[in-house]
């Protein structure tokens, strides 16, 4: 079973706040976001929010930032464990996507 939570550098996340930060890592709006995840921009905007208190910065740009420097990558994964199981649409899976070139 997969947990709900992951730690990362000292930092609890619940899974849905970590996908949240991995996608902001790839520089995606929230209204991609929300189509990827399968939910609304509101339900992003409340994670944001929670992730900004945990991680200490004070907007999105910078919390991609802090995902980059605490070992969340351009493929889904933070720290060697993939955070995205069962999800068919994520950006690096798509070949005409150009950030992925």
């Amino acid at each position: 079973m997969e947990s709900s939570h992951i730690t990362v550098n000292g930092v609890r996340l619940t899974l849905g706040e970590a996908r949240v930060l991995s996608l902001l890592r790839l520089d995606l709006s929230r209204k991609q976001i929300g189509v990827i995840l399968g939910i609304t921009e509101s339900t992003i905007d409340k994670r944001l929010k929670i992730i900004l208190l945990k991680i200490v910065v004070k907007t999105s740009n910078g919390a991609g930032i802090w995902a980059t420097e605490n070992g969340f990558d351009t493929k889904g994964c933070v720290n060697g464990q993939y955070l995205f199981h069962g999800f068919d649409t994520l950006p690096w899976t798509d070949p005409d996507n150009p950030m992925f070139r």
